[in-house]
C-alpha cells in the first residue's frame, strides 16, 4: 500500500508569479526612494552651503568684510520690513483677543480687527442683533483692563437685512505689553 498524499491547498503557479511579482516592484520602489533621498539630501547640502557663504556677505571674497553702502541701502527697506513683522508676532495677540472677545456669540459677531501697532490701537468692526446688544459690548469692552478710551465710531441699522442688525465701529486702544518688553 502506498502511502495517501492529501493536498488540500494545491500550488498555483500564478501566486508564487504575483508573489514575485510584488517583490520585485518593491525592490525597485526602494530603490527609488533611496535614489530619491540621496539626490534630495545632497541638494539640501548644496542650499545649506549657499546660504552660509550669503551669510558671510559677498564681499567676503574680496577680503573687505564691510557690506558695500549700495548694498546696505537696497538692504533697508527689507530690514524695515522683518523689523515690523517682528513687532507684529512679538504682540500679545492671545491677551488682545481675550479682551476684546467679551460678548455674547448669540448678541454680536465680530467681523473685522484692524490693529496699528505704532500707535497701539485698534478699529473693530462688528454685527449686533440689537442696538441694546450693541451699546453692552462697548461697555464692557470699556471695562477690560488691558483696553482704554473705548469709542463708538459709527453705527448703522442694516435695513434690507429682515433680522435688522446693527454694524458698527469701535476705537480702541490696548495698554496689554508685548512679550519683548
Amino acid at each position: 500500500m502506498h502511502p495517501l498524499q492529501l493536498d488540500y491547498q494545491p500550488r498555483h503557479w500564478s501566486s508564487y508569479r504575483t508573489g514575485t511579482a510584488v517583490l520585485i516592484a518593491a525592490i525597485v520602489a526602494s530603490i527609488y526612494v533611496l535614489t530619491t533621498h540621496a539626490l534630495t539630501g545632497a541638494e539640501i547640502k548644496n542650499q545649506e552651503q549657499q546660504w552660509q557663504s550669503s551669510q558671510r556677505g559677498d564681499n567676503l571674497e574680496n577680503g573687505d568684510s564691510r557690506a558695500s553702502p549700495e548694498k546696505a541701502e537696497r538692504l533697508k527697506p527689507e530690514l524695515k520690513r522683518a523689523n515690523e513683522i517682528v513687532q507684529q508676532l512679538a504682540l500679545p495677540w492671545d491677551a488682545l483677543f481675550n479682551a476684546i472677545e467679551v460678548f455674547d456669540p448669540n448678541q454680536v459677531a465680530l467681523l473685522r480687527i484692524e490693529t496699528d501697532i505704532s500707535k497701539r490701537s485698534l478699529t473693530i468692526t462688528a454685527e449686533a442683533k440689537s442696538f441694546n446688544g450693541m451699546l453692552g459690548y462697548v461697555r464692557s469692552l470699556g471695562k477690560q483692563a488691558g483696553l482704554t478710551d473705548v469709542y463708538l465710531i459709527s453705527h448703522q441699522l442694516l435695513v434690507e437685512d429682515e433680522l435688522r442688525p446693527v454694524r458698527f465701529s469701535i476705537s480702541a486702544n490696548w495698554t496689554i505689553e508685548s512679550a519683548t518688553k
